[in-house]
C-alpha cells in the first residue's frame, strides 16, 4: 500500500503547469461542445427534423402491421431493424436534449413530454 502511495504522490508531483493547462482546455472544450449541441437542440430545424422522424417511425410501425396482417403474423427482419434503428436515433435525440438544455430540462415547460419520451 506504502508503495502505491508513493508512486501515485510521484505521478502527480510530475503534473506540471502544462498538464494542469490542458486539463484546462478539456474543460473548455467540453462547455464549448455543450454550447453547441444547445444550439442545436433548441434549433427549429431540430424540432422540425424530429418530427419527421416520428411521423417516418409512425409510418413504419403502420407498414409493419400491414405485412404482419398479411404474412400471419410473421416479423420482417428488414422493418424489425428499422424499427431498431428509429430507436437508437430517438435514444440520441433524449440524449442531446439532455446534454443541451442541462438542468434547465427539469425546470423547462416541456419536461413532462421529454419524461414522457424517456
Amino acid at each position: 500500500k506504502i508503495a502505491a502511495k508513493e508512486r501515485m504522490s510521484k505521478a502527480l508531483s510530475k503534473l506540471t503547469r502544462k498538464g494542469t493547462e490542458s486539463l484546462l482546455t478539456d474543460s473548455v472544450g467540453s462547455t464549448q461542445f455543450r454550447g453547441l449541441v444547445s444550439r442545436i437542440v433548441r434549433s427549429p430545424w431540430f424540432d422540425l427534423s424530429c418530427g419527421v422522424l416520428i411521423m417516418l417511425n409512425a409510418f413504419l410501425i403502420g407498414w409493419e402491421i400491414e405485412y404482419q396482417a398479411q404474412n400471419n403474423g410473421e416479423v420482417s427482419k428488414g422493418l424489425a431493424t428499422l424499427q431498431t434503428m428509429f430507436g437508437v436515433i430517438f435514444l440520441v435525440e433524449l440524449i442531446l436534449r439532455g446534454v443541451g438544455f442541462g438542468r434547465e430540462l427539469l425546470r423547462n415547460e416541456h419536461f413532462r413530454w421529454y419524461l414522457f419520451d424517456a
